[in-house]
Parts: C-alpha cells; sequence; structure tokens
C-alpha cells in the first residue's frame, strides 16, 4: 500500500490487529493488520501457568476462546489446545492463542510491535528479562514499544534495559514530569478523550510521543489528527489508514 503522503500525519495501530474483521489477538488478525498497510500491531502480554508469555487480553479465556476460567490456569500446552478464532468466525476456527515468541517471528521484517504487558508486577518480575529476551532474540527489542498501565512494570523494564522505548498507559490522570524522567519515557498512552492541544504540546516539547485508544470513529480521527497526535488505536486499521490517505480531514 503507498506511503503517506504527509509524514505529520499519525501512525495507524492496530489494536489486538485488525480486530474489527478477525479474532482478536490472533496471528489472523495481526497478519490482516500488516496487509491492510497498518504502521504497527498493539497486543496483550500475559503469563500461563508454567510461566510461558502468550498473547491474550482478557484475565480468563471465557469470552475469546471456547475454554472457560483463568489464563493463569492453564499451562502453555492447554492454551494451545483452545480455539482462540471460532468465536469470531467460523473460518477461524483453526486460530490458536500465541505465544510471544510467534508474534515476534511473524512481525520480524512485517511489521511493528507495541506489546502491553498485562501481569501484575510482582508476577511480571521473574519473567521480564526471559520476555526482553525474546524481544532481542527476533530483532525487536530496539524498535518494539512496550507500554504497561503498571508504573512498576515500566520500571522493571528500564531497570534491565537502557534501550527497550516504554510507553505509559493511562485512562485517569497524567504522569508527572518525575515520572518521564524515571523512566526515559518514549511515549504516552492516553485515553483519547484525555488528549487536547497543550497536553499534546507538552509531551512532544518533552520529546514523548502521544499515541491514543481505541478511535474507530470518523469525526474523532479528523479531530485527533488537527491535535497532532503521533499515533492512534484502532481497530479498523483499514478504515483509518483511508482516511489518512483521502485527504478528506
Amino acid at each position: 500500500m503507498a506511503g503517506r503522503p504527509d509524514n505529520a500525519l499519525p501512525r495507524v495501530i492496530a489494536h489486538r490487529g485488525a480486530s474489527a474483521e478477525a479474532p482478536e489477538n490472533t496471528l489472523a488478525a495481526f497478519a490482516l493488520a500488516a496487509e491492510q498497510g497498518a504502521d504497527m500491531v498493539e497486543l496483550d502480554v500475559q503469563a500461563s501457568r508454567d510461566g510461558q508469555l502468550v498473547v491474550i487480553h482478557d484475565a480468563t479465556v471465557d469470552r475469546t476462546t471456547n475454554g472457560s476460567g483463568a489464563v493463569r490456569g492453564y499451562s502453555l500446552a492447554e492454551l494451545r489446545q483452545l480455539d482462540a478464532g471460532g468465536w469470531f468466525a467460523s473460518r477461524y476456527t483453526a486460530e490458536r492463542i500465541p505465544t510471544l515468541g510467534d508474534v515476534c517471528r511473524f512481525a520480524s521484517g512485517r511489521i511493528a510491535l507495541n506489546l502491553e504487558v498485562k501481569c501484575q508486577p510482582g508476577e511480571f518480575a521473574p519473567l521480564a528479562g526471559s520476555f526482553l529476551s525474546e524481544l532481542a532474540a527476533h530483532d525487536h527489542l530496539n524498535s518494539a514499544l512496550i507500554s504497561a498501565f503498571s508504573l512498576p512494570v515500566l520500571v522493571e523494564l528500564r531497570r534491565l534495559s537502557p534501550v527497550v522505548q516504554l510507553a505509559y498507559l493511562f485512562a485517569g490522570a497524567w504522569p508527572g514530569g518525575e515520572q518521564y524522567e524515571r523512566l526515559a519515557l518514549a511515549a504516552l498512552h492516553p485515553k483519547h478523550s484525555l488528549v487536547d492541544a497543550p497536553r499534546v504540546s507538552e509531551a512532544h516539547a518533552r520529546g514523548l510521543a502521544v499515541n491514543v485508544w481505541t478511535v474507530d470513529e470518523r469525526a474523532r480521527w479528523g479531530e485527533l489528527v488537527a491535535l497532532a497526535v503521533d499515533g492512534v488505536v484502532t481497530n479498523k486499521p483499514a478504515g483509518l489508514l483511508a482516511y489518512l490517505l483521502s485527504g478528506s480531514r
């Protein structure tokens, strides 16, 4: 797909992949997002019972698989047996819950990654090293954007790596300047309703990108372009990209 005519336009970040058209957080959804021309896929990472890093949003498997119960109640082998696509459409029945490694391998040379860590700080601390090692093994360590609502998770990642790009996710108060400095953040990821021109300008003055979530409405896309946000997380990457390329803003 053709590139943007204006480099100032926001990046298209596919929320859990092209999740309006394929089952979220599956390789099918990520592949469709890449095919549609998204700049980046956003995905959620948490741990199985045996400490393996898997890609699924909810704390339970009920909504997006044919199983039930907590993700942490399943081993990786057991999670691999679940159908993670049939709930969305019958043609996706063969989809499985991917591991972080599966997604890293898929994305190499195809699309950038925005990984949200869903683990709690105490749970994540012993897994943080393997998380970063998986990214490094597939050449994503310097390019992936790692986000979390939990500041302690980000602190642990920064302690382990001076080069990894970190983003703070939030739906309430904006973080203070001391948090920017302590974490050497690359980006802020606010809920889209929280952004305004002064906030975006302040973030840019600090060298921070502003990527907002999650927006599927054309009218709001136009408002966010006018605010000069750097990225928009959307369930409809093809629609957003077509809108940006149309010049109808």
